[in-house]
């Protein structure tokens, strides 16, 4: 997981937001028969270097319909008359199908869902900042994530972490926020820990920026 930078528009989205601010996602998605929805989500993904946002596996060679929009925040919250988190241009991030289309015989769901499909199924994700590092919020420097190549799997860097903090976070250090992160979003799945799937790390370990 790595820092994502959004770029500041205008785009298919944030035209449509400030000429329909009180519309939700599936307007936007039905909106000129979906071309500026297929439009902004390879905007997306050009600006994440055609990775997910999450588990940083490389989509961009996916079929469309493997690459998907994910909100950070739900959208479906209206409890903010003056907030639509359907149409907020810093709300959304590309990402995988996090394990849906994963051969069920070799990774079993829902174990093995990752990134937002896992996200969903979390109780706490009615709000979840403080709960999950937000992808714009996260610095470049010092990593907060440690790869194990013994296992693939990501660790929290102890020292790393103690060298940040966040504003939103509901854990008592950075630590347990990263960690909680990764259990939330099941980066840690076998799916994604295999040697195989190790796409979503080099670009972690190579410390490449989103």
């Amino acid at each position: 997981m790595k820092k994502i930078r959004k770029s500041t528009g205008p785009n298919h989205l944030t035209v449509y937001a400030n000429s329909n601010p009180l519309e939700n996602w599936k307007s936007f998605r039905d909106h000129n028969g979906g071309l500026s929805y297929r439009e902004l989500r390879n905007h997306i993904f050009d600006t994440q270097g055609g990775l997910c946002a999450y588990c940083e596996a490389q989509v961009n060679d996916e079929p469309e319909s493997r690459r998907g929009i994910e909100h950070f925040h739900p959208k479906r919250d209206r409890s903010n008359p003056g907030k639509n988190w359907s149409l907020d241009w810093r709300n959304v991030f590309g990402v995988c199908t996090g394990g849906n289309y994963s051969d069920k015989q070799i990774h079993p769901l829902p174990r093995n869902l990752s990134c937002d499909s896992h996200k969903e199924h979390h109780k706490k994700l009615d709000n979840p900042e403080g709960y999950i590092l937000n992808p714009l919020d996260i610095i470049n420097a010092p990593c907060l994530f440690a790869l194990n190549k013994g296992t693939g799997a990501l660790e929290v860097d102890e020292s790393a972490c103690e060298k940040v903090s966040f504003l939103e976070n509901n854990f008592d250090s950075t630590s347990d926020l990263v960690s909680s992160t990764i259990r939330i979003l099941n980066l840690n799945c076998d799916r994604l820990s295999q040697p195989v799937s190790y796409t979503h790390l080099r670009a972690h370990e190579t410390g490449r920026n989103l």
